[in-house]
């Protein structure tokens, strides 16, 4: 296989590049199969600090058992430059389904599922991920998801991502802790997970705007958002699981990314079964076309949405009837007594007795 020489490998085609390197394919000349080669930037390999953490980080990624995990074949320097050698995934990553439209629920949470096993394998060893995001989740065949990049964001350090240029992709999924005090754990990773969760959902990144400075206002200072309101059909129990997975303080969030996906899954769950048992109540509704049970959903969700403002509305719509009638019948007392038609009346006649 023609490709240009990096070490025991040919890299044959580029396959992507950002702040943190290149991904090509390429032919391992001593295995003799088609690997993925990541190529971190030149500068990284002359930080010692870096190239330490980077061999650590990276042999404990290599050490993950976990089948949505990418596996790691090789790492090390190859012409002071640093790479990665994985397995190669035929498929597209998160962020390219996510350009087209959001997902359907059930497969929203199908994908968070498998990142969160893989999460869970990694936490369970100490290892913390830091970058979860949609374009570090490859989708192969039978949407089968693989989480990758493991121990990379954790070894280039937070003080590498503005220089890398990679920030914005990144500061949209970082937890609230990274930015107050630098300190990573699991639960930031279940942040940033629900944050994908989110955007699977929706198609919107949680907190909008393209500068740093509305994605940190957004992390540190604003509720985080309900996707029943952007998307019609979501349950509203999910907007509880985005609240909890997104919580500020990390004591208040899922402590681990399972929990997470296993509310997320109830939240549906529980939704189905509800219109399960409607649709059972309702036999005429399961005859209908389902262009009819469409538009009655749409029709209870409407009525739903706008009744509780209708029915804060209801009490002072009361109080101004009450006041409106009030007011008429003190009127009308007041022109009975003061202009007395009785008595005009009285003297009428009395004048009409005395004309010949």
């Amino acid at each position: 296989m023609q490709g240009m020489p990096f070490g025991r490998y040919r890299l044959v085609e580029l396959l992507g590049r950002g702040g943190m390197g290149e991904v090509w394919r390429a032919f391992d000349t001593v295995t003799e199969r088609v690997v993925a080669v990541k190529m971190l930037p030149q500068n990284f390999a002359d930080d010692q600090v870096f190239q330490k953490r980077f061999r650590r980080e990276a042999k404990a990624a290599a050490g993950l058992n976990e089948p949505h995990v990418v596996p790691i074949y090789d790492f090390g320097a190859i012409d002071r430059r640093l790479f990665l050698a994985m397995r190669l995934i035929e498929g597209q990553d998160l962020q390219t389904l996510l350009a087209h439209e959001p997902l359907e629920p059930d497969r929203a949470v199908g994908i968070i599922e498998q990142i969160a096993s893989a999460l869970q394998t990694a936490h369970r060893v100490g290892l913390v991920h830091r970058d979860v995001k949609p374009s570090n989740i490859l989708i192969a065949e039978d949407d089968f998801a693989y989480l990758t990049d493991f121990g990379i964001a954790h070894a280039a350090g937070d003080t590498s991502l503005t220089s890398t240029g990679a920030a914005i992709g990144t500061w949209a999924y970082m937890a609230p802790e990274r930015l107050n005090t630098g300190i990573a754990d699991a639960r930031t990773d279940v942040y940033a997970l629900a944050c994908v969760l989110f955007e699977a959902l929706t198609g919107q990144r949680p907190y909008p705007g393209d500068s740093l400075e509305q994605q940190i206002v957004g992390h540190l200072t604003t509720t985080p958002p309900r996707p029943s309101i952007l998307r019609f059909g979501l349950p509203e129990a999910m907007d509880e699981v985005i609240a909890s997975g997104m919580a500020k303080d990390p004591d208040q969030r899922y402590q681990t990314a399972k929990d997470l996906a296993r509310a997320a899954r109830a939240a549906l769950t529980t939704c189905e079964q509800a219109h399960a048992a409607t649709s059972a109540v309702g036999g005429d509704q399961l005859s209908s076309p389902p262009g009819t049970r469409l538009a009655m959903m749409r029709l209870r969700w409407t009525k739903r949405r706008l009744q509780a403002p209708i029915d804060k509305l209801i009490p002072k719509f009361r109080l101004i009837t009450l006041v409106t009638t009030l007011v008429a019948v003190v009127l009308a007392a007041w022109l009975m007594v003061t202009w007395r038609p009785w008595e005009r009346h009285g003297h009428q006649a009395h004048g009409n007795h005395a004309d010949p």
